[in-house]
């Protein structure tokens, strides 16, 4: 079948066919509007046109990059704490390529859709629009997919840990964690390469410069197609939002459920102090990635709901009121890459303690070992010669 070159041609084409295409079609039809700007020449349209591109300047060039910054210092500060030998482990190793994705996502972030939002005319540039069609949009959406899935990981293995606790060696060591990390990330580069043929650059001009007249940025025949509204649900919407955001809130709602029923039964069982100290511990972890997933839930939860809404062409929504949602809801995807390190450092005690140290704001345990013993080692020298020097007073 040859698909159509022009959004009418496939207007009229997929009215033909069967119903689950004309949703598809209205859904990436909404989608593409938050990505591109559409010429009209009524002025209802052109009022929209100019009420988005507010609200994208507003989102994308104002709120978003800074938290941007502040989540790229705070990533890179989690990935090495998370390293030190004190806080190695299996979560530990999620936490830590969790928070390389959610680096990756936020620069990606910044260096598309914020900059092309200060500086609208890089669209022109050769060197800018080759970046953003092989590098710029296909990256940012392969982070975003080894993010959120990581997530579901990390959720997961703790769901074991907690529910499946006789299982919880053999399947939840450090070795299982690397497996599990490279799994997502080559499954995440594999399903993303359709994102290297959705744009490409247009012919620039013969004698090398780099600034031609007219847009170089271009959506391709794929980018365009059919092909690409199939790819965008199944991939985009349900494998990226739908199923990882239900899985995490199904596997959160096992954890709370089974730690309130152990609490209970703890209530009149007697325990050593030992088992006491280390299930105060293990419920210590156990909180700190329920404020991760927790909030990875609330701030996706609305960009779930809207894209759901738009797949069904729910009647009676405005579409413009969709669009305007999409481009508000979609920066969930910055708050959450941003905040992972904050919450670490609120409700992690370890973290926080290992954190300290690595700045030399606190002392390690072998440091204040070694304080402790020169410390009572002066104090037993000073003392002796105390006693020395009554002595010879005496004599």
């Amino acid at each position: 079948m040859t698909h159509p070159s022009t959004l009418t041609q496939e207007i009229t084409l997929l009215q033909e066919q069967q119903e689950t295409l004309d949703v598809l079609l209205n859904w990436t039809q909404i989608l593409s509007t938050t990505t591109t700007t559409t010429t009209t020449t009524t002025s209802t349209d052109e009022g929209f046109r100019v009420t988005v591109q507010s609200i994208k300047y507003v989102v994308y060039g104002a709120f978003t990059p800074i938290f941007c910054i502040l989540g790229m210092v705070g990533n890179v500060l989690a990935v090495v704490t998370w390293n030190r030998p004190a806080l190695r482990s299996s979560t530990g190793r999620f936490l830590s390529a969790q928070a390389v994705s959610d680096f990756g996502v936020l620069l990606m972030w910044m260096l598309t859709l914020s900059t092309r939002t200060w500086a609208p005319s890089l669209d022109q540039n050769v060197v800018y629009a080759t970046f953003f069609s092989y590098v710029g949009l296909p990256f940012y959406h392969f982070f975003v997919h080894c993010s959120v899935w990581i997530t579901l990981a990390i959720t997961v293995e703790r769901y074991i840990m907690v529910c499946w606790a006789t299982h919880a060696r053999s399947l939840c060591g450090e070795k299982q964690a690397r497996v599990g990390i490279v799994i997502i990330v080559i499954s995440s580069l594999i399903g993303n390469i359709p994102h290297f043929l959705i744009y490409a650059v247009a012919p620039h001009d013969p004698h090398g410069n780099d600034v031609i007249a007219g847009p170089v940025l271009k959506r391709t025949d794929f980018g365009t197609g059919l092909s690409v509204l199939i790819y965008d649900l199944y991939i985009s919407c349900i494998s990226l939002i739908a199923v990882p955001w239900f899985s995490v809130l199904f596997f959160n709602y096992k954890i709370v459920s089974k730690i309130a029923s152990s609490n209970r039964l703890m209530v009149d069982k007697k325990s050593s102090d030992a088992s006491l100290k280390a299930k105060k511990t293990e419920w210590q972890i156990t909180r700190l990635l329920l404020a991760v997933t927790f909030t990875y839930l609330s701030v996706m939860g609305p960009y779930c709901l809207i894209q759901i809404a738009v797949i069904i062409h729910e009647a009676g929504v405005d579409p413009y009121l969709r669009v305007i949602a999409v481009n508000i809801t979609k920066a969930g995807y910055v708050l959450n890459s941003s905040l992972n390190f904050f919450l670490y450092c609120m409700m992690g005690r370890r973290f926080r303690r290992e954190l300290k140290i690595m700045l030399g704001i606190a002392l390690s345990e072998e440091d204040m070992t070694s304080v402790y013993t020169t410390s009572s080692t002066g104090t037993a020298n000073q003392s002796g010669n105390s006693k020395e020097s009554i002595g010879v007073a005496k004599k």
